[in-house]
C-alpha cells in the first residue's frame, strides 16, 4: 500500500473501530440497567467465576479443563486491573469486538476497492448478533478477533509466524480452530518449523497444565466428546445444546446456593460414568457413543446432517443458552440491528449478496482463503450443532468472500439481490420455530436475576412466564421443573405452605426424580418416601 493511500485507509479503519465501540457501548448502557445483565447466564456465569478465581491468584482453577481456558485467563487478567464485575467484563468484550471490526477492515482492503472495504467494515461493526455478544462474558468476540488477526497475517507478505501463533491461541480459546489448519495452510503455505512451533506453543502450555492437574489425555479441553454426542445422537435435533439425560439424576437449576459454578453439561457427562475420574476418558466414552449411534442408524444421521445444513444456511439466529431476540426488549440498539423472521436481519444480508457473488469468475488469493476459512468453520459446525453463537465466527469470512466478489460486478449483483432475499426469507420462515424451541428459557434466567436483586414480585411473574415457555417442548424440560420448585420456595417465603406444596408436588409430577422438591416435601412431612407424593 502506497503512502498516498495509507493515511485515508488508516482513517477508515479508525472510523470502523469507533462505530463499533459506540454501537457496542450504546447496547451495553441499555443492558446494564437490567438485573439479567448483573447476573451472567450459564456459560457467562462460569467464565465470570473462573476469571474471578484467576484474578485472585488461582491460575490453575478448573484444571484439567473441560472448556478451553484462554478467555477466562484473559478475563481474569483484566479483572486484576479493573476489578470483578459484569460491566467491567463486558467492556473487555466491547474492545475485543471493536478490534475485530478494525482487523476485518484491514483484511477487506486487500480484497476490494477502498469504499467497498469501508462498507464491509461498517457492516460488521453494526452486525446485530455481534453487537449483542459484545455485551456478554463469552468467548465469541475473542475467538473472532484471533481468527481474523491470524487470517490477516497469514495472507500478508510478512509476519506469517505470528499468524500461526494467533491460530494457536484461537485453538486454546475454542479447540475447533484446529480444523482451520488446512485452510491456513492454503492461505500461507506450509507452516514450516517456526510456524508449527509458534502454533504449538499455546497448545503445549495448556496441555502441560492438564498433565500437572492429572489428565494427560486432555490436550486442551475435554468437552468435545459430549458435544459430539449432543450434536449427533438419536435424540439430537441439530440445534439444541441439550444436557444428556442420566438415569435417576439430572443437573438442576435453582437459587439459594453459594456453591462454585458447575457446568451442567460437564456434570451430566460425568454422572453417566461415575467410575471414571479423568475428563479425557469420559470424553472418549461420549465420542464412542456418538459414533455408535450414527452407525446404528446412518439414514437418521444423514437426515440430521441435512437439517443442520439448513439451519446453517437459515438467516434465523437460533438461540442456545442465550436468545438474542429476547434482548430486543431490553436494548433499543439490539431492537434496531437484530430482527426475527421474516426479515431475519442481519443474516438475510448474506443472501442478498450471494447471487451476485456467484456470478464473478476467478477470486483473488485472499478472497479464496476467506472462502476456505468460511467453509472450514461451517464444516466444524455440522460436526456438532448449529446455533447463533456457534455460527457467528463464520460471518466475517463469509462477508469478506461475498463482498469482494460482488464489488467486481455490483450492477448485476443488485439485480439478482431480490432472488437471494426470497430464498433467505423462505429459509427463515421454515426454520422460525427454532427461536422458541432452541433450548434456552430466558424468562427463567431473568427470574433468577430478579430474585437475586430482591424483586420478588417480578421474579414470580417471570417464573410463571418460564412455565409457559417450557410448555413448548415435551422432549426436554426447558427449566420447567426448576421454575415450579422456585415458585414453591417463594410461596414458602410468604408463609403460604399450601401453595408451596402445590408447586413442589407439580414439580415431582413433571420430574419424579427432582431431588430438591423431594427434600422440600419431606421436610414439610407432605411426602412419604415409601409411597410417593400424597
Amino acid at each position: 500500500m502506497s503512502q498516498a493511500t495509507a493515511a485515508p485507509t488508516a482513517r477508515d479503519s479508525a472510523a470502523v473501530a469507533i462505530v463499533s465501540v459506540f454501537t457496542c457501548m450504546g447496547n451495553l448502557l441499555f443492558l446494564s440497567g437490567h438485573s439479567l445483565f448483573e447476573y451472567p447466564v450459564i456459560d457467562a456465569a462460569w467464565h465470570h467465576q473462573w476469571a474471578g478465581m484467576v484474578s485472585g491468584g488461582d491460575l490453575l482453577a478448573y484444571a484439567p479443563f473441560f472448556r478451553a481456558p484462554l478467555y477466562p485467563w484473559l478475563l481474569g487478567l483484566w479483572y486484576t486491573f479493573t476489578g470483578n464485575g459484569a460491566f467491567s467484563g463486558a467492556l473487555l468484550s466491547v474492545l475485543l469486538t471493536a478490534a475485530g471490526a478494525l482487523i476485518l477492515h484491514r483484511c477487506a482492503l486487500r480484497m476490494m476497492p477502498r469504499w467497498w472495504a469501508l462498507g464491509s467494515g461498517l457492516i460488521w461493526a453494526l452486525w446485530g448478533s455481534s453487537v449483542f455478544y459484545s455485551s456478554q462474558l463469552l468467548i465469541t468476540p475473542l475467538f473472532i478477533l484471533l481468527l481474523l488477526s491470524s487470517f490477516l497475517l497469514l495472507t500478508g507478505e510478512k509476519r506469517r509466524t505470528a499468524g500461526w501463533f494467533l491460530l494457536g491461541l484461537a485453538c486454546i480459546a475454542r479447540p475447533t480452530a484446529l480444523l482451520l489448519i488446512p485452510a491456513a495452510w492454503f492461505a500461507a503455505g506450509r507452516p514450516g518449523f517456526r510456524g508449527w512451533l509458534a502454533m504449538g506453543l499455546p497448545i503445549a502450555a495448556v496441555w502441560i497444565v492438564n498433565i500437572l492437574a492429572g489428565d494427560p489425555g486432555t490436550v486442551i479441553s475435554s468437552q468435545g466428546g459430549v458435544n459430539l454426542f449432543i450434536g449427533n445422537s438419536h435424540s439430537s435435533d441439530g440445534y439444541t445444546a441439550f444436557v444428556p439425560s442420566v438415569d435417576n439424576a439430572s443437573p438442576e437449576w435453582s437459587f439459594g446456593s453459594d456453591r462454585p459454578y458447575i457446568d451442567n453439561v460437564e456434570l451430566a457427562s460425568r454422572m453417566a460414568y461415575p467410575e471414571i475420574s479423568r475428563g479425557s476418558e469420559v470424553s472418549s466414552e461420549w465420542t464412542g457413543r456418538a459414533i455408535s449411534e450414527a452407525f446404528d442408524d446412518p439414514l437418521h444421521w444423514f437426515g440430521l446432517l441435512g437439517k443442520k445444513f439448513i439451519y446453517l444456511l437459515s438467516p434465523v439466529e437460533i438461540p442456545s443458552n442465550y436468545d438474542p431476540y429476547y434482548y430486543r426488549g431490553l436494548s433499543s440498539v439490539i431492537s434496531i440491528l437484530l430482527h426475527p423472521p421474516p426479515a431475519a436481519l442481519p443474516m438475510l444480508l448474506l443472501w442478498l449478496l450471494l447471487p451476485g457473488a456467484l456470478l464473478r469468475g476467478e477470486s483473488t488469493r485472499q478472497a479464496k482463503a476467506a472462502g476456505y476459512f468460511a467453509l472450514t468453520i461451517a464444516a466444524g459446525l455440522l460436526l456438532f450443532f448449529v446455533t447463533s453463537r456457534m455460527r457467528l465466527p463464520l460471518v466475517p469470512f463469509s462477508l469478506l468472500w461475498l463482498i469482494s466478489r460482488v464489488s467486481a460486478r455490483p450492477g448485476k449483483a443488485l439485480i439478482l439481490a431480490p432472488a437471494g432475499a426470497a430464498v433467505g426469507i423462505a429459509l427463515g420462515l421454515v426454520t422460525s420455530s427454532t427461536i422458541l424451541s432452541g433450548g434456552v428459557n430466558m424468562p427463567f434466567h431473568n427470574a433468577l436475576a430478579h430474585y437475586s436483586e430482591g424483586e420478588m414480585g417480578r421474579a414470580e411473574d417471570l417464573f410463571v412466564m418460564a412455565l409457559e415457555r417450557a410448555s413448548i417442548r415435551d422432549d426436554i424440560d426447558l427449566n420447567g421443573t426448576e421454575a415450579m420448585y422456585n415458585l414453591g420456595l417463594m410461596a414458602m417465603g410468604r408463609g403460604d405452605t399450601e401453595e408451596a406444596v402445590f408447586w413442589w408436588t407439580a414439580a415431582l409430577e413433571r420430574n419424579p426424580s427432582h431431588s430438591p422438591s423431594i427434600s422440600a416435601l419431606e421436610t414439610l412431612g407432605s411426602l412419604d418416601p415409601n409411597t410417593g407424593v400424597e
